[in-house]
């Protein structure tokens, strides 16, 4: 396996709580909805999807 195994869970998680010991009480995050890496990790962490969104361009 390599080292960097794991690594986003154990920032996320650090992350977490840290912003929980200074008091936040909910944590919000926005991730492209292809980012096939990052999705699971996520929603095992316990997010869910609120609404989805797109990026429009001028012609």
């Amino acid at each position: 396996m390599p080292a960097a195994a794991g690594l986003a869970r154990r920032i996320t998680e650090s992350l977490y709580a840290w912003a929980w010991g200074h008091g936040a009480r909910f944590a919000y995050l926005q991730v492209v909805a292809t980012n096939e890496a990052a999705l699971p990790l996520y929603a095992d962490q316990g997010f869910r999807t609120v609404y989805g969104y797109e990026y429009l361009l001028p012609p």
